[in-house]
């Protein structure tokens, strides 16, 4: 606000529906450096406190700022707790970026030029444009040498205003606002002559495969020097994938792995900063091996226009025949989370240059987008209005039993970490089931129940309303603030599937979750592999019946699936739907029903065969607490008695009121279990949307079971002695 130019004035953050300002205490270049990558600027000149461009209003969102440069987004750096300050207005931050960015280019060192100048970005007519003024813009976005200038619109046409004015560099200019300028000298052009420029960029890949892999290299002090692999963290090198145009990190070979080259230094990488040179004792040439497969759209990678790299150049895919199982293989090279959508018809921008592949086939359970039955370099009809693009998830539930249940991991920085369970709640697990598309939340683990993770705890003390879209919209507090261990990493339960109106958690009419709301299955073509697919997602064994018919009963709301076409091998019934959400010529007296046999069967024995033992050892406690107590009231005084009395009966009683629990939880579907006994507390979460869980359940039916049989023969035998 109220800066000069679109890339500077006062920093405002919007949250909780209302803009507001951030407290310069410890606001450096570094945070600067965010801010301007943030909003699609140039280097940061300076990171300006004491309110520099006036003071704002409202409230003061942030203190505190700790970003380490390669951070995509200011909110990720936030330590302390949204509106937590000790600062007034006269205090507010602001920033001054650079008035030229690159846009449209493989990587942040080449594209077309854009000029930011009266609140407007212009792009700049080729005309009188040489190698003289590109070396300026290469050094003034940190980018090496000008190595191409391209003319022709090159990287595309812009649009808005061109700047017409000659632009006359010597190639020793700082910045683009030292050259002269003919004021008087126009040129007559249009977008088909926006000018470009091809740098050399900070960093580049040598000795690799392509350019994404390869022996790291900076240009420092006029010469390509390798980086000591000792200070190459992987952040960094994740960083170095982004500089040169790559996808994700995929790995950071040690040893001189491509080569050692000349000379190895040690240097401290700065986005924008200065680099620190240090000797490499005892250390090798770093390496960095990154995708072929990049998302342009999202600094995390797992949002945008899919693109490929084939003959050291980077194109598009046609979205013919795209569809979600491609997208999942893209999510799971980039290893971003699950993927949540696959939009075709340009929907996340449209790209340029060569469309590299048409009709791709995925299984989806490739391990790389390379692995798929891919149609390239061959006759097709596509343009960049189809390009192809892909949402993946930023959250993912790992060590579960299946894709919506699990420890919870969030990616920021590239990086994925833990979630602590302080305040964690059903709330919060209700969001992350939301964003992943896995219905409604079951359950809230915390203690590491799905177990220890590793790296970053990226968030303390998640206070979610159980409305947001994604558990990144919650209010929260970031790890730099709190002390966490991975013993206490969240976890969640969530159901995407349920049965209703059955005689058991195990039959009934079979709903989905989609688009926020439960609707029924159509039972055309219903069979027992589509039925078998939905035992299996319960965890309910075998499936013993298909029906159709509406059999237990007719649903409400939208009927979501028709025409379901499982093998019976799949993870989850949406893996096997033909048609799209809410396509179909059913009506609810048509809903599919399941009925499952194996774990039904074994779980009402179970809960017989426990009421059976129940039955027998009241008899069994109320004959020995009438005989055997008689006989030790002759024998004892009253305190020995109810000390020896209390011996064998706690545990008996304890076990009776835990059974009993259980029994009622089971006949209600409810699948939460607390009891409290002389001090001692027992919660059981037994949900049957959960495999583990679920087993757990019926084992402990069955050792409930054999311990009252035990605990009654004993009693028996105590009975038999008095």
């Amino acid at each position: 606000m109220n800066g000069t130019n679109p890339c500077s004035g006062r920093v405002e953050v919007f949250y909780n529906d209302t803009w507001g300002t951030i407290c310069d205490a410890g606001w450096d270049l570094e945070d600067a450096e965010v801010v301007c990558r943030e909003l699609g600027c140039g280097k940061p000149f300076k990171a300006l406190g004491g309110a520099h461009y006036g003071q704002g209003s409202g409230p003061i969102w942030l203190e505190s700022i700790n970003c380490r440069g390669i951070k995509a987004s200011l909110k990720e750096c936030q330590k302390g707790g949204w509106g937590e300050h000790n600062c007034s207005h006269s205090q507010d931050a602001s920033v001054q970026c650079s008035e030229v960015l690159l846009i449209n280019g493989p990587n942040d060192c080449s594209g077309q030029i854009m000029l930011s100048h009266n609140m407007e970005w212009w792009t700049v007519c080729d005309a009188s444009w040489d190698i003289h003024d590109a070396q300026v813009v290469c050094r003034q976005l940190g980018c090496g040498n000008a190595s191409k200038v391209l003319i022709g619109a090159h990287y595309g046409q812009g649009t808005g205003p061109i700047w017409l004015k000659g632009v006359n560099c010597t190639g020793e200019e700082a910045s683009l606002s030292e050259c002269s300028q003919s004021p008087h000298e126009e040129y007559n052009c249009d977008h088909s002559r926006d000018a470009g420029v091809e740098c050399t960029g900070q960093f580049r890949l040598v000795n690799g495969s392509s350019h994404c892999s390869g022996r790291v290299e900076v240009f420092y002090n006029k010469h390509w020097e390798a980086i000591c692999d000792k200070d190459l963290k992987s952040d960094e090198a994740q960083f170095v994938c982004m500089k040169v145009g790559c996808g994700k990190m995929l790995s950071a070979p040690k040893g001189s792995h491509f080569g050692r080259g000349h000379s190895i230094v040690r240097l401290t990488l700065h986005f924008w900063g200065d680099i620190e040179e240090k000797n490499c004792v005892g250390g090798e040439a770093a390496a960095v091996i990154c995708s072929e497969v990049k998302l342009i759209g999202d600094p995390d990678y797992c949002y945008g226009r899919v693109e490929v790299l084939h003959n050291q150049t980077w194109g598009t895919v046609c979205d013919d025949s795209w569809n979600l199982k491609s997208a999942q293989v893209v999510c799971r090279e980039l290893d971003c989370g699950e993927a949540l959508a696959a939009p075709g018809g340009a929907h996340l921008g449209a790209g340029y240059g060569p469309i590299w592949l048409f009709d791709a086939e995925c299984q989806g359970n490739e391990m790389s987008f390379r692995y798929c039955d891919l149609n390239a370099l061959e006759e097709h009809s596509c343009t960049h209005e189809e390009d192809a693009g892909v949402i993946c998830a930023r959250t993912r539930l790992v060590n579960g039993p299946n894709r919506c249940s699990g420890r919870v991991e969030m990616l920021l920085n590239g990086l994925w970490g833990t979630v602590c369970d302080d305040g964690w709640d059903l709330s919060d697990a209700q969001v992350v089931c939301r964003e992943l598309g896995c219905g409604e939340a079951v359950s809230a683990p915390e203690g590491a129940h799905f177990g220890k993770g590793n790296g970053t705890i990226w968030i303390h003390n998640a206070e979610c309303l159980g409305t947001e879209v994604a558990l990144w919209d919650c209010k929260k507090a970031m790890h730099e603030s709190y002390e966490c261990r991975h013993e206490e990493d969240a976890g969640v339960v969530c159901s995407d599937l349920h049965l209703m109106n059955g005689t058991s958690p195990c039959s009934g009419r079979v709903e989905v979750f989609h688009n926020d709301a439960w609707g029924t299955i159509c039972d055309a073509g219903w069979d027992l592999q589509d039925a078998q697919v939905v035992c299996s997602q319960l965890g309910c064994g075998k499936a013993s019946k298909a029906l159709g018919g509406a059999h237990y009963g007719q649903g409400s709301g939208p009927i979501w699936l028709e025409s379901i076409n499982c093998t019976g091998e799949e993870a989850s019934l949406k893996e096997c739907q033909k048609g799209g959400w809410g396509e179909h010529s059913c009506s609810h007296s048509q809903d599919a029903s399941v009925e499952c046999s194996a774990v039904e069967s074994s779980v009402e024995t179970s809960v017989h065969l426990g009421v059976a033992a129940l039955v027998f050892l009241a008899l069994v406690v109320i004959v020995a607490e009438a005989g055997c107590g008689k006989m030790w009231q002759e024998e004892e005084e009253e305190e020995e008695r109810a000390a020896t009395l209390s011996s064998p009966l706690n545990w008996p009683v304890l076990v009776i009121k835990i059974h009993l629990q259980v029994l009622w939880s089971y006949s209600q579907k409810e699948f939460h279990v607390k009891s409290k006994f002389k001090g001692m507390y027992f919660e059981i979460y037994l949900s049957h949307y959960n495999n583990v869980s679920f087993y757990t359940y019926m084992l402990l039916l069955k050792m409930v079971n054999v311990l009252l049989g035990i605990v009654g023969f004993v009693m028996f035998f105590i009975l038999s002695v008095c």
